[in-house]
């Protein structure tokens, strides 16, 4: 009797232990088998120790048999483990997933920028090369003025007048003096006009 008790008790603490459901099913059968053999015996035991052993028996049996059983309530841990297990697969995958995702984003968003800054180097050329007609144009109708405007109007003029001073002090009063126009080189002319 003795050891069908110590069987059932080591067999608790291997299902208490164990990693796998079909073990505790198998451990949960033995116990069984053991106390249904230790009932029997018990009947050709002495009638006053029956009723001491049958409710150690039954606290056995509480332990082994029902909801809130030791089999049960391992069998129920495992389902746990089992389930966080496959969460815990499921949440590898899932993250596997989004780093990929975050990944792409960006490698998206690398290239957006990558094609940005090509295109604003592109428009800073064009600003560029804009930038630089626009100036040359400027020189170039800087240049055209002074020389259609300075060189050929005010420049011919100052030296026509010039050239009718230096005959006039040369002695020559029939030099012809520019005095046409409204500006300051005709005033000088009609200036020189009236000092001849």
């Amino acid at each position: 009797m003795q050891f069908l008790i110590t069987s059932v008790s080591d067999r608790l603490q291997e299902i208490a232990a164990t990693e796998d459901v079909d073990s505790v099913r198998v451990q949960v059968f033995r116990i069984q088998q053991s106390l249904r053999e230790a009932r029997e015996m018990m009947a050709s035991l002495d009638s006053r120790l029956q009723p001491l052993l049958t409710g150690k028996l039954e606290e056995f049996r509480a332990k082994v048999e029902g909801i809130s059983s030791i089999p049960e309530l391992r069998l129920q841990e495992l389902g746990v483990v089992a389930q966080a297990q496959r969460h815990l697969t499921e949440n590898t995958a899932l993250s596997r997933d989004l780093t990929q995702a975050a990944d792409r984003l960006v490698s998206v968003a690398k290239r957006d920028i990558a094609q940005a800054n090509e295109e604003a180097r592109s428009v800073e050329k064009f600003s560029s090369a804009v930038l630089i007609a626009a100036v040359a144009l400027s020189l170039l109708s800087s240049v055209l003025i002074f020389w259609l405007y300075v060189g050929r109007n005010i420049v011919s003029r100052l030296t026509a007048l010039s050239r009718s001073m230096l005959a006039i002090s040369e002695g020559n009063l029939a030099a012809n003096v520019p005095t046409g126009g409204g500006d300051e080189i005709a005033e000088m002319g009609r200036v020189v006009e009236a000092l001849r």
